[in-house]
């Protein structure tokens, strides 16, 4: 089971894809802006972020530049949007976020991400902080967002 962040403006679309993810065994929930996003993020701390890129507040790049601080845990961050230009999935993977969905997106697609995930998480077990609370694990951030 992983814990998911579904961020997309689109309620309707952001709760669809957080009940077929509750369906598949995750723990999932939603923010329809960036600031929420991010708000979220450091309550819940998600093994992995579904996100869209045009987003009220602030946009997908801004999100996840705010959540990858230096030598911090980030979730794993997947794009999922309608900007599917190469330059644009170009630019997202160049940022550090592990792939660029486009919508709409073939549920499948979406599953295969995040066997991807649970596996690199079972083999790289967070470690567990002083305070007993465990973070999410992560791939190393981009210096380049």
């Amino acid at each position: 089971m992983l814990r998911v962040l579904v961020v997309d403006d689109c309620q309707d679309s952001a709760t669809s894809l957080q009940l077929l993810l509750q369906v598949w065994g995750h723990e999932a929930h939603v923010a329809i802006d960036g600031p929420t996003a991010i708000q979220l993020a450091e309550s819940f701390w998600p093994d992995v972020m579904i996100l869209d890129i045009d987003l009220p507040g602030m946009d997908g790049y801004e999100v996840a530049k705010r959540l990858r601080k230096p030598n911090s845990e980030t979730p794993f961050i997947v794009i999922h949007s309608g900007h599917c230009t190469d330059a644009d999935m170009r630019r997202s993977l160049k940022a550090g976020f592990i792939a660029h969905l486009s919508k709409p997106v073939d549920p499948e697609d979406i599953r295969k991400v995040l066997v991807i995930c649970e596996k690199w998480l079972h083999l790289n077990p967070p470690a567990q902080r002083e305070d007993g609370s465990v973070p999410t694990a992560s791939l190393p951030a981009s210096s380049n967002p």
